[in-house]
């Protein structure tokens, strides 16, 4: 085995090295302490040298990130001016996770205008498919429809071409069916708030 006598070495040098760290503190302790009081001080010992060296392997957990970011052309780092800027690759990346850490859903927020002709807009979205639901409830509200029933919404805003995409690109299109109402006829109108 490669470099095992070497890190069998290194293993004993860092046990030995934490043994006379412990060892120092046991002997500064204040004379008279009882053998509980020592231990005190050897567990508070213990505790901050494991938080020291969290926060180091934080720091450098961090540090190799930012690396990483650099080297694949996410971020620019200006180290004279302390600041680190995302460049239009990493714009991009984070415009791909958001989707992603979204399920890849869609902003509910599309540009609608009033035309003036009812629509109606039923929907049946399984269960399986909540989040979905969800978001077509979200977009649906945005428009200025209202719920009439929870999956039956009711309103005169001009779909969206970019919605209508989204529905197929989300393969919602044969869950959700989209009614005009050209003539009310001698039924009673529907009232939108």
């Amino acid at each position: 085995m490669k470099g095992g006598l070497a890190l069998k070495l290194l293993e004993g040098i860092s046990e030995s090295t934490k043994l006379l760290s412990d060892l120092f503190v046991l002997y500064s302790v204040p004379y008279g302490t009882s053998l509980r009081g020592m231990d005190y001080y050897l567990q508070r010992h213990r505790r901050m040298r494991a938080r020291a060296d969290t926060e180091a392997g934080k720091r450098r957990q961090f540090s190799n990130l930012l690396y990483y970011l650099q080297k694949q052309g996410l971020i620019e780092i200006k180290k004279k001016e302390k600041k680190c800027l995302i460049t239009e690759q990493g714009k991009e990346r984070l415009r791909m996770l958001r989707l992603r850490a979204g399920a890849g859903l869609p902003s509910p927020h599309y540009q609608g205008e009033d035309d003036g002709t009812l629509k109606i807009i039923a929907f049946d979205i399984p269960e399986s498919m909540k989040r979905k639901r969800a978001w077509i409830r979200a977009v649906l509200r945005n428009l200025d429809f209202h719920m009439l029933q929870r999956s039956l919404w009711a309103g005169t805003t001009k779909l969206p071409v970019s919605f209508l995409k989204d529905l197929h690109r989300l393969q919602l299109i044969s869950c959700v069916k989209i009614f005009s109402v050209a003539k009310s006829g001698n039924i009673e109108p529907i009232h939108l708030k």
